[in-house]
């Protein structure tokens, strides 16, 4: 499982900050660096200087540069993972670089028009100003410099939509990190689906009406949910007890109820066997192919935190 390192720039008004935020509160053990909040610490500003290259005092930047460097190095240390959002200049960009090893880079870049509205909503003396967004927009569209950047084109999309586009960019299926959320949680209810799938709710339930067109019903749902759905088998003490391929559909509702009030251990991708195993308690493994075949998706409040398989959108 390794660390997510994330740059996030864009223009003025592409959304930076936003994103930054909300995609680090979808990733678990995450830490959002927002560049604005490093170069504000200049209280006297940053000063124009016409005579330097690109006219900003380089060491103003090289600050920047390496107070970014050892803010994320220290949270690094500690297993987070991290994300740097903001403009910052090349020269900082190529100082961060040096120090740590992104995971992913994006650049957010709508149209003119969206950063120009979007600029224009700004509160009090926020706006920048079509003209220096125009300049803004114009930079990051021709500059060679973030060529190895994931170019996102959000003009069409809401904040909400692009942040789950990000996300999907991030996780992929031999990465299983945004899964750490789950340690320790409590399997609160276990149900059948349709067929032989199952799911695990864990965490405090939530009582919600459904509307069906065979009659409304009320769900108990857990803050997260995992949704098995292939082949999965259920072992005890190393022994297996249930197996969807096998069992009656009344035995498989008899044994996964016994999983209720039992902690989730861990979450792993055994590479060896090409299979997740789920440490139930301190009895219990609940093991499913991990080929494309087969579909693995968590949920967090019913958004998507993790998906393997035929579901995967750009995992």
């Amino acid at each position: 499982m390794s660390m997510k390192i994330i740059a996030i720039t864009g223009p003025a008004g592409s959304g930076k900050s936003t994103l930054g935020e909300k995609l680090a509160k979808e990733l678990s053990h995450c830490v959002n660096i927002d560049a604005d909040h490093i170069k504000h610490m200049i209280v006297d500003g940053f000063h124009k200087d016409d005579s330097l290259p690109g006219g900003w005092k380089f060491t103003q930047w090289e600050l920047v540069g390496q107070s970014i460097s050892l803010l994320a190095k220290n949270f690094m240390k500690l297993g987070y993972n991290v994300i740097i959002n903001g403009y910052i200049a090349e020269s900082a960009w190529e100082i961060i670089d040096k120090n740590i090893k992104f995971t992913h880079k994006f650049l957010l870049l709508p149209d003119l028009d969206t950063v120009k509205d979007r600029d224009g909503k700004r509160l009090g003396d926020l706006p920048m100003g079509d003209e220096v967004v125009a300049l803004h927009h114009r930079y990051f569209s021709q500059s060679d410099f973030y060529k190895d950047f994931i170019l996102i084109d959000s003009s069409s999309e809401n904040e909400e939509a692009t942040c789950q586009r990000l996300l999907s960019q991030v996780c992929n299926t031999k990465d299983i990190t945004n899964l750490l959320v789950l340690k320790d949680k409590k399997i609160n209810r276990v149900w059948r689906g349709y067929a032989g799938v199952i799911f695990l709710e864990l965490g405090k339930l939530t009582r919600k009406l459904i509307n069906h067109s065979k009659g409304d019903y009320y769900s108990e749902k857990g803050e997260f949910t995992i949704m098995i759905e292939g082949d999965w088998l259920l072992e005890k003490e190393g022994k297996e007890i249930v197996n969807v391929t096998k069992s009656s559909y009344q035995k498989i509702d008899e044994t996964i109820s016994k999983l209720v009030s039992l902690d989730l251990k861990s979450v792993k991708l055994d590479e060896s066997s090409n299979s997740f195993d789920f440490t139930i308690g301190s009895k219990y493994h609940l093991r499913m192919s991990a080929i494309e075949d087969q579909e693995l998706t968590v949920f967090k409040k019913e958004k998507i935190i993790f998906e393997f398989g035929e579901a995967m959108n750009c995992l």
